[in-house]
């Protein structure tokens, strides 16, 4: 049994823009690229975990697993950037050391990322997704209404207990992330739902703000900093606290509401 066209030209797609973005040169990964290079995998982890709910004997874990590295990889780029960017809008003249230092680490690990990419992880892509492609070919439309109803008692079974503790709230987003792909490669009505995507959207603000939290939180601790430049941070850090704090609040106003 061959997929539905649908779901063979979504998989096309992620796979062609995967083999686009791992056969770019060093030199030409810009900044935007670490980003999209997660999304696409983001997306081949939804899928596989509809096929994997739909064939127990197809694995996620190791049609993903070629990705892993990669994945976290450009992630803690990001992560890193986000800082940057955050601390240039806040007060940059005051931190400019820092600044150059957090710059220095970020293009450190970008040449680390450079080594992960090679002609045998593109290979491998492509076998995961052929891989993937033959399980959708066995499932039908049942198959998909039972894994969207699985989802939601997933989402509910986290957003039911309040207030929602930080532990849950990064599952919830997560949970939230693959369904939104989920729903993206079925043409599920966003309309029917929008309560979940901005929830989502408000779940990635407040992460962003953990992140940020935890980075300066570790440098204010570990780094060698000036004291000037060492003041600036602890000041902006409060400040990113803050902003967590009112944001989790916001999340738990949200859901006290009804998600659906």
């Amino acid at each position: 049994m061959e997929p539905s066209k649908t779901d063979s030209d979504y998989l096309k797609k992620i796979s062609k823009k995967l083999a686009a973005l791992l056969k770019k040169s060093p030199e030409s990964f810009d900044d935007e690229d670490y980003h999209k290079l997660r999304v696409e995998i983001k997306k081949l982890k939804a899928v596989a975990g509809f096929a994997a709910f739909a064939n127990e004997n197809f694995s996620k874990k190791k049609q993903i697993k070629p990705f892993s590295k990669v994945y976290k990889h450009a992630g803690k780029i990001r992560e890193l950037q986000l800082e940057e960017t955050f601390l240039k809008n806040n007060n940059a003249g005051f931190i400019e050391h820092y600044l150059d230092e957090m710059d220095k680490r970020i293009q450190k690990e970008k040449k680390k990322f450079s080594s992960l990419i090679s002609k045998k992880l593109r290979r491998k892509t492509k076998k995961s997704v052929q891989k993937i492609e033959q399980v959708l070919g066995r499932t039908n439309e049942k198959d998909e209404i039972q894994f969207m109803e699985n989802e939601r008692k997933k989402i509910a079974s986290l957003t039911n207990k309040l207030p929602l503790k930080a532990e849950d709230a990064h599952r919830l987003r997560k949970t939230l992330k693959e369904d939104f792909y989920t729903r993206k490669r079925v043409h599920w009505p966003s309309e029917k739902i929008k309560a979940e995507d901005d929830l989502l959207e408000l779940l990635g603000k407040w992460h962003d703000c953990v992140v940020l939290n935890e980075q300066i939180g570790t440098s204010i601790l570990k780094a060698a900093i000036k004291p000037a430049e060492l003041a600036e941070l602890i000041k902006i850090n409060a400040l990113v606290s803050s902003q967590s704090e009112n944001l989790f609040s916001q999340i738990n106003s949200k859901l006290s509401q009804g998600l659906y």
